[in-house]
C-alpha cells in the first residue's frame, strides 16, 4: 500500500490507529487523493 512509502503517512498512521473511524476516513481520503499527496 502507498501509505508504507509516504513519509507523512508513516508518521500519521500510528496516530490514526488510535482512532479507528479517523483511520478509515483518512484511508478513504488518501485513496481519493493519492495522486496529490505523492
Amino acid at each position: 500500500m502507498a501509505m508504507q512509502h509516504n513519509p507523512f503517512l508513516t508518521k500519521f498512521v500510528p496516530l490514526a490507529k488510535h482512532h479507528d473511524r479517523t483511520y478509515k476516513k483518512w484511508c478513504s481520503v488518501i485513496e481519493h487523493n493519492k495522486d496529490k499527496i505523492r
